[in-house]
Formats: C-alpha cells, sequence, structure tokens
C-alpha cells in the first residue's frame, strides 16, 4: 500500500520532519512551530531510507564494494589505555540510502571518562555489554565495507585497540575521512556548513547519522577506496544496550543477508560448551580435562580467540542466572570467581556485572579526622561542575581530612560523583570494603548534620587454582605458582628431611620444567605458539613466557645478565633472605624478583645442580 506523500517525523532524528514523496525519503527538512506531528506508518521502517545523494557520487567511490560503513564511537578519553564506551555504524548503499543501522553501549571496566561530553556515566553503562562480546558483530559490519568517519584516524585507533584485545584482525582499507574534506572543521560546524540538522551531538549514532550525510555532500573531494577486511566475524545476534535500553541487533537487513554468503562462519561451540560445563563443574580443571578439551577444540576446528569467546559467553551465561532472582550470595560471587579462574579470565568480568547485587546500604556518622578520597566528576544541582579543590576546601571547614588515593590503611571513606564508577579509586574501595557515597549525599549529610547514607561492598576474594592438581579456591590475595592445601600436605617431606624451602617447591618446579618442556618439544615439531596454547591449554602469554623460560634453561649461559641474578637469588635464600628483601637490595620489581627468584629454584633448587633442556626435552647432568 503505498503512504501518502507529506511530512512525517524524520527517522534519522536529523531534524523534527522530513519530506515522504510518496516513494522514498527527501532531502527536505522543516521544522515545525507546533510539534505535534503524524506518527510515521509502520510499513515506512520496512523501506529503505534514501539519503539526499545521487548514486553517481557514490558508487565511484566504492570499487569492488557494494556498502560504506559510516561509524563514530565515543571514549574514556584519547590514549591507547583507554577504552570504548559507544560505538555506532551506519551502513549506506551504492544507491546512497541507509540500509542498516547499529548502536551499543559496551562497559569500559573504568570510570567513563569525560561524562560532561558524551553524557554516559558509570550507572548507565552499568550492564551494558563488554567489547569483546559485539565484537565479531561489529567486524562483521565493517568487513568488506568502505569505512567511513568523521576523524578517522582516531576512531579507528581507538576500535583497533578495542579489536587488538577481542583477538580479531582488522585491515582499515583507505577509508573516507570527512574531516579532512571539510578542511579541520569540528562535525557541529561542517553540518552547519552545508545545512545539515545534527541534534545530540556527542551520541554516536547521531553523529553517525550527520557524518553519513555530510559525507554525501563533501563526496568529490574522494576518490575510489580499498575496502576494510576483518576476521574472524560473525553473524550471531549479540545483546546490545543503547541509550534507549537492551535491544537485539537488527541482522534481517539486506546486505547482511549478502555478506552472509561470504561471511567466515564460526565453528560451533556447542559441543565445546558442555564439554566445558562438565569440566568446571566441581570447580577443579585438572591436566586431563584440559587437554580433552584442547583435542576438541581443534576436532571442531576453535582457535584460540574462539575458545575465549566461548569461555566468555559461559561465564556470562552464568551470571545471567545468579543476578535473575536479583540477589547474589557470597557463596554465589565465591563459585563464579572460581569458575573464571579456572576459565583464566579475570575477575573483573564477575565483578562488573555482579558488584551492583552486592551492595549493602548502611549510614555512616562523619566525624572529626575522617580520611576522605573524592572522584568523579562532580556537578552541583544546577549542572553547574564542582570541583575537586572545592570539595577538599569544604571537607577542611568540617575538619575532615582530604586524601589523594584510597588504600587500606589511609582511607575511611570515598565520595563518588556516581557511586556506581567504576574508576581506580573505586575498585580499590571494593577490594577494602571501604564505604562509598555519593557527592549530593555527602554534601547533605554536611549542611544538615545527618548521618550519611553509604554503599559497602563486601571485600571481595581472589580466585585461585592449584597448579598441580587444578583445584580452585578464594583466597585473600593473589600469588604466584598458587598450590593448594591438599597439594601442600602431599608434597610434606618426612620428618627432619625439610630442606627449609616451601615444601610444594618440588612439585611447583617439576610442573614448571614439564611445561617448558612440552612448549619447546612442540614448538621443534613445527607448531606455532596459538597451536601450543591450544594444545597446552594456556593463553598465548603463557606460551611466550613457557618459550622463553626454556631457551634460557636450555642455555644459561648465552644470558649472562639473567643466569647472575638467579645465582645471587639462589644466595640470598640461602642467606635466609626473603624475596621482597632481595628484590629491594637489587634493585628490581616485584616481578622481577619474581622470576629470578623463579630460575634460582630451577637452576639451583637441589644442591646447586642446575637442569637443561635440550631439543630431546628436560634432563638432569
Amino acid at each position: 500500500m503505498a503512504i501518502t506523500a507529506g511530512w512525517y517525523t524524520d527517522p534519522w532524528a536529523q531534524a523534527p520532519l522530513r519530506w515522504w514523496d510518496g516513494g522514498q525519503w527527501t532531502a527536505w527538512t522543516h521544522v515545525p512551530e507546533t510539534r505535534v506531528t503524524p506518527s510515521v506508518p509502520a510499513s515506512l521502517d520496512e523501506t529503505e531510507q534514501p539519503l539526499p545523494t545521487a548514486e553517481s557520487r557514490i558508487a565511484p567511490l566504492l570499487g569492488n564494494a557494494d556498502r560504506i560503513a559510516v561509524l563514530d564511537v565515543e571514549t574514556t578519553g584519547l590514549l591507547s589505555a583507554d577504552r570504548v564506551v559507544e560505538v555506532a555504524v551506519v551502513t549506506v548503499n551504492r544507491h546512497g540510502a541507509v540500509v542498516d543501522e547499529f548502536e551499543c553501549l559496551t562497559n569500559p571496566l573504568r570510570d567513563p571518562g569525560p561524562t560532561w561530553l558524551h553524557g554516559l556515566t558509570p550507572s548507565a553503562l552499568r550492564d551494558a555489554p563488554l567489547f569483546e562480546d559485539i565484537a565479531p558483530h561489529l567486524a562483521a559490519l565493517l568487513d568488506g565495507a568502505v569505512v567511513a568517519a568523521h576523524n578517522l584516524r582516531f576512531d579507528r585507533r581507538l576500535l583497533g585497540y578495542e579489536f587488538d584485545r577481542s583477538g580479531i584482525d582488522i585491515d582499515w582499507g583507505d577509508g573516507l575521512d570527512t574531516l579532512r574534506a571539510v578542511g579541520g572543521c569540528k562535525l557541529a560546524a561542517a553540518c552547519t556548513d552545508h545545512g545539515i540538522h545534527l541534534y545530540g551531538a556527542h551520541c554516536a549514532l547521531n553523529d553517525a547519522r550527520a557524518t553519513a550525510q555530510l559525507l554525501l555532500k563533501v563526496a568529490d573531494a574522494f576518490e575510489g577506496c580499498r575496502p576494510a577486511t576483518a576476521y574472524p566475524v560473525s553473524g550471531d545476534v549479540p545483546r546490545v544496550l543503547t541509550r534507549d535500553g537492551f535491544t537485539a541487533a537488527d541482522t534481517n537487513r539486506p546486505y547482511l543477508l549478502q555478506l552472509a554468503r561470504n561471511m567466515h562462519s564460526p565453528a560451533d561451540t556447542a559441543p565445546y560448551v558442555t564439554l566445558l560445563d562438565l569440566a568446571v563443574a566441581d570447580l577443579k580443571f585438572d591436566i586431563d580435562e584440559r587437554r580433552e578439551l584442547a583435542l576438541l577444540a581443534e576436532d571442531l576446528g576453535l582457535d584460540e580467540h574462539s575458545r575465549a569467546r566461548a569461555h566468555n559467553e559461559f561465564i556470562n551465561g552464568l551470571i545471567d542466572a545468579a543476578i535473575d532472582d536479583g540477589v547474589v550470595t557470597n557463596d554465589e560471587f565465591d563459585q563464579l570467581c572460581r569458575t573464571a579462574a579456572l576459565l583464566e579470565l579475570d575477575d573483573s568480568v564477575v565483578c562488573a556485572r555482579i558488584n551492583p547485587y552486592r551492595v549493602v546500604t548502611e549510614t555512616l556518622e562523619l566525624q572529626a579526622g575522617m580520611q576522605i578520597c573524592f572522584t568523579g566528576a562532580a556537578q552541583r544541582p544546577n549542572g553547574l561542575p564542582l570541583e575537586r579543590d572545592e570539595l577538599e576546601a569544604l571537607a577542611l571547614q568540617h575538619n575532615l581530612k582530604p586524601v589523594a588515593s584510597v588504600t587500606k590503611a589511609n582511607c575511611q571513606l570515598l565520595v563518588a560523583a556516581d557511586p556506581n564508577t567504576l574508576s581506580g579509586k573505586a575498585k580499590n574501595a571494593q577490594k577494602f570494603g571501604i564505604p562509598v557515597a555519593s557527592v549530593a549525599d555527602y554534601l547533605t549529610a554536611l549542611e544538615t548534620q545527618s548521618p550519611l547514607t553509604i554503599n559497602r561492598l563486601p571485600a571481595n576474594g581472589v580466585g585461585l587454582v592449584c597448579t598441580i592438581c587444578g583445584q580452585s579456591w578464594i583466597a585473600t590475595r593473589r600469588q604466584t605458582d598458587p598450590v593448594c592445601a591438599d597439594c601442600l600436605v602431599k608434597a610434606k617431606p618426612p620428618a627432619g628431611a625439610n630442606d627449609g624451602r616451601n615444601a610444594a617447591n618440588n612439585l611447583v618446579r617439576a610442573e614448571r620444567i614439564e611445561r617448558c618442556r612440552q612448549a619447546i618439544e612442540l614448538q621443534h615439531n613445527g607448531a606455532s605458539r596459538r597451536q601450543i596454547a591450544e594444545r597446552l591449554s594456556v593463553s598465548a602469554e603463557t606460551v611466550k613466557a613457557l618459550l622463553r623460560d626454556g631457551k634460557f634453561y636450555a642455555n644459561p649461559e648465552a644470558d649472562p645478565r639473567r643466569l647472575e641474578l638467579a645465582r645471587r637469588a639462589a644466595e640470598a635464600r640461602a642467606d635466609g633472605l626473603t624475596r621482597a628483601l632481595f628484590g629491594e637490595e637489587a634493585g628490581l620489581s616485584r616481578g622481577q624478583a619474581d622470576e629470578c627468584w623463579k630460575d634460582a629454584d630451577v637452576l639451583f633448587g637441589e644442591a646447586g645442580v642446575a637442569r637443561v633442556i635440550d631439543e630431546e626435552g628436560i634432563n638432569e647432568p
């Protein structure tokens, strides 16, 4: 049924009204005196929405590609360590029609940065998926498309870091940068110059829509471009969170259906996840179970990144089940942390989603001399910024003591612009059980001299996995080469035979040497690092360390400095020095001291007899 021509609500939100000519959207927009407008019939949503353009201006830019992917991101900052908090892609076909729109918030697992700029608070991002959860789908949107953006260099640099973390390789091609085409003007100014309405700037989708229209205006400034390529990609529908709430990415678009024919199809992970569920059900992951999973992954064609994504999906499924009733007990939390440790995942994956369900609300009396730390960009009730030095000066007026950092010893209260912040200070507060209050509640308590409402999170434990038997448990702190209590008992020597070292050292050393031997043997047989990681069921970084250590143990004299430090560590241990004291005397960091201690144990652990690794494996002279 044909839809009558007329003014309707702009589907791109670029203006209040846009003219529908009976067959397509036009470039004509209108700002009415009265905002009461007819609703767009549902059937219009099922049509392609052409941008104001001529096909002859777009097609020459595409070459063999069939579309342009116009992207925009909002980030926590400008550096490589910063994270993406929102990403949007508007896909335009050869005819200048918008055929797909994708937007999603992402949880950066840290403070969102310039909230005053992008408007995204920690509370808004708390339940958003991680970037790696949407990365395969986002890669599918970019694969085979000519990528465009306003300041493309920045967007693809920050996205490139995120794709690297997610295990996705991407070649961005040549790309189209509208910033260059308009002489370096900001997006808002460029839109004004070209008669484009930009509503809601610094919202990724709004900026991407505006950039798409701007691209059509300045298309003559560009020449043909090489499209982007990405691997691996996925057509699976991810769970996404937009500024309007949870939804699912729409994959029922013509171009995605076309893309699916050439898409790299990921292997079916269902059998792998099923076996993984059985393996970790007892919260133990021994070497035999790891080997069986590695063999199954090899049979299914799962590479390291596919397995990592399967592990993330598995742990997030467990988290979904835990929070389904709105309550997470300490026992549930501990089991999730242990499972994450078994899967070699950082416990921040669990904490980011679970902590909001573990918070306890209490009251606290503000007393003279109390040590208080501040975090986040606070605002006054009228919306104006409230600077950090103003908050600290106010604290001093009330006989409170401002401090710069959150530690167990020097901080008693953290005041945050948003109590749900994921800043480093907030993470330390959670770690040490230090209460957190909002700036608004804090100011009210000072003004009224009433008790302060605070949120307190029970102190987190750390999930550890025994390097010998694979048993997991919750400990108060992280350990290098952790060994469970049962293995410690088994490793205890007969009475009078203890050489003064940790009773589990022999077993730990044997396990370390065996892993080095296996890694070197696999490498000599032509296996890549990725293949070694899959076979040994360890991360790529662990393989790198095993190969580095194995080569050193094979020929310690080839690295005289490391060998000398190992000798000094062995002598220090014989003299009764602790690892910390040795590191302090040698001027080493904690990590360097740990490595020297490990080398001393392997090379000089038994009567000064060094172990060596040759091409046949590890042998004792």
